[in-house]
C-alpha cells in the first residue's frame, strides 16, 4: 500500500493480522507490523488483529480485540470498535462498544473472616449472575481462625454456584488458632498432627508452609465431616 495510488479524497483503510507491539509471547515477532505503518502507507486507519484485547497503537492504529474474552486477563477484551472518518486525512473518531456476554473475573482477596467474601457475592449479583454468565477465578490469602475454615468453604461454595466456571486457590490462606479451638476440633492423634501443621505454617519454608496449610484445611474438613 506504500506505492498504491488512490483517487483524491478516497479513504485509505488497512487491515492486517500481526504484532505492532511486543505482547510477551513467543510468536510476537512472526508477523511484525511497524507502529508507524499508517504514515508509510498514508493510511487513514489501520485495523489490526492478533492481540485479544482492545489496544491503541496510535490515533490511526488500533486492535479491536475479540468480541468475547477468552481468558482471565484484564486487557479490555469483549469489545468492538466503531470508527468514523469524516474525510481523507481527518483524525478517526474511535468509539468502543461492549459485545461480550461472558464476564471473566480474576479476584485475589486477603481475608480476615468468612464475612469478607460477601463483597464478592454482591459483585457477582450486580453483574447479573447467574443469569449473566460469569467465569470466576478466586485466590484467597490472609491468616484467619481455623474455626472460620468451614464458613469460608461454605461461602466460597455459594459464590461458585453463581458462576458458570469457578476455580478456587486457598494455598496462600493460613490459619491461627488457640488451645481451646484445637481441643474442640481435634482429639487424639489428630490433635498431635494439627499441632505440627499449625507450627509448620510459621516455622517452615514457604513451600512447606503452603503444604501444611493445605493439609490443615483437609484435616479440618475431615474432622468436621466425621463429627457426630
Amino acid at each position: 500500500m506504500d506505492v498504491f495510488e488512490t483517487p483524491p479524497g478516497a479513504l485509505r483503510i488497512g487491515m492486517a493480522h500481526g504484532s505492532a507491539a511486543a505482547f510477551g509471547t513467543s510468536g510476537d515477532a512472526q508477523v511484525p507490523i511497524s507502529p508507524t505503518r499508517d504514515k508509510a502507507a498514508r493510511l487513514d486507519y489501520l485495523a489490526l488483529g492478533d492481540w485479544h484485547g482492545r489496544t491503541r497503537i496510535s490515533d490511526r492504529i488500533y486492535y479491536s480485540g475479540t468480541p468475547e474474552p477468552d481468558r482471565f486477563k484484564d486487557n479490555e477484551p469483549g469489545q468492538t470498535l466503531a470508527v468514523t472518518i469524516s474525510a481523507a486525512g481527518a483524525k478517526p473518531d474511535v468509539r468502543t462498544h461492549r459485545t461480550a456476554l461472558f464476564q471473566w473475573l480474576d479476584r485475589a482477596m486477603t481475608l480476615e473472616s468468612a464475612a469478607d467474601l460477601a463483597v464478592l457475592s454482591q459483585e457477582l449479583e450486580r453483574l447479573g449472575a447467574p443469569s449473566t454468565p460469569v467465569m470466576l477465578q478466586l485466590r484467597l490469602a490472609g491468616r484467619v481462625m481455623l474455626s472460620e475454615h468451614g464458613a469460608i468453604t461454605e461461602a466460597a461454595h455459594d459464590i461458585g454456584a453463581l458462576a458458570k466456571h469457578f476455580s478456587l486457590d486457598q494455598s496462600q490462606l493460613q490459619f491461627h488458632t488457640d488451645v481451646d479451638a484445637l481441643d474442640s476440633a481435634f482429639s487424639g492423634s489428630l490433635r498431635v498432627v494439627a499441632d505440627r501443621l499449625v507450627a509448620s505454617q510459621v516455622m517452615a519454608t514457604p513451600e512447606a508452609q503452603r503444604i501444611a496449610t493445605r493439609a490443615l484445611q483437609t484435616l479440618s474438613r475431615l474432622a468436621r465431616s466425621a463429627a457426630p
